[in-house]
């Protein structure tokens, strides 16, 4: 996440849930497990948050209903929270039901599983089918999520910024192979959409990356930011670079991917070209890594 917000002629640098705490949103963190988990309780309040709400610390029971995506709205504590009576708010939701493993002898695919198939003849189902049965789960969240919008008056009034942290990499490649390039890192390509209710349809096909979400949605809500303290830039504006790099080195443009400075897919190139983007994918990468391992973002 990336982003600067200027404040008596000094610039910080914040993270997203400080930038919007500063603009007097509430700000926080929903998902099914513990504080404890990760350090989810700690790193979430470090990087800004109000709050980090894990549904088992409220939840003792720890069954598999905890497992269900739905909980995480249809928990009235968590439902409380997610839609603040009054002000405005952030909220950061992370699904659950959509992990491994994709089979009905276990965790969530065992319980939607025996749910969908009451007489207690569960069929013999796909890795595949299953995988699907459990997205049904988060497709149904979502659903749940919107409700709750219209519910509260807030459905006209809300962005909703959803992506997938990563592909299913624990999934069987034969049944990955019908939809991806197994082959080399173009694998790692990942849903990711921003919704409102008055937002016309739009498909942006220019290559990004979850380091560009922010400095977009910034953009898109008019809050100001020093786009040079940051790595991503803008998916909307004609200034993004359009191209995407890999932790191996490896990048791609919307037409070619390259790999240790040559061409794997995508035609012909001139070597120019190779060599200045490998460079500043190289360089990117290195910025990227320093962020992670240093105290980059700061408090006034």
């Amino acid at each position: 996440m990336e982003n600067a917000y200027a404040f008596s002629g000094n610039t910080f640098t914040y993270s997203m849930p400080r930038m919007f705490r500063e603009l007097g949103y509430q700000v926080n963190a929903f998902h099914m497990n513990k504080a404890e988990y990760y350090s989810r309780g700690v790193n979430y309040k470090s990087w800004g948050y109000d709050h980090y709400f894990g549904l088992m610390d409220i939840v003792e029971d720890s069954g598999y209903e905890l497992e269900l995506d739905r909980q995480l709205v249809q928990n009235e504590t968590f439902y409380k929270n997610m839609f603040p009576k009054e002000g405005n708010f952030v909220d950061y939701i992370i699904t659950y039901s959509l992990h491994m493993p994709f089979n009905t002898q276990e965790k969530v695919g065992k319980l939607l599983a025996e749910m969908k198939y009451k007489d207690g003849k569960i069929p013999n189902l796909s890795e595949e089918e299953v995988a699907y049965l459990q997205a049904g789960e988060a497709d149904y969240m979502v659903g749940l999520l919107i409700q709750a919008l219209k519910d509260n008056g807030l459905y006209d009034n809300t962005v909703l910024v959803c992506y997938a942290d990563h592909y299913l990499f624990t999934m069987d490649k034969n049944v990955l192979s019908k939809y991806k390039d197994i082959n080399s890192n173009m694998v790692n390509h990942t849903p990711f959409f921003i919704w409102s209710s008055d937002m016309k349809y739009e498909q942006i096909k220019k290559p990004n990356m979850q380091i560009d979400i922010l400095p977009t949605v910034l953009n898109l809500f008019g809050i100001p930011y020093d786009s040079r303290h940051y790595i991503g830039a803008d998916i909307l504006s004609d200034t993004h670079p359009g191209y995407i790099f890999f932790q191996d080195g490896s990048w791609y443009d919307g037409k070619l991917y390259v790999k240790d400075g040559k061409v794997v897919s995508g035609g012909k190139a001139d070597e120019n070209y190779l060599e200045q983007t490998g460079k500043l994918a190289s360089d990117t990468i290195r910025k990227n890594d320093l962020s992670l391992k240093s105290d980059y973002f700061f408090q006034k």
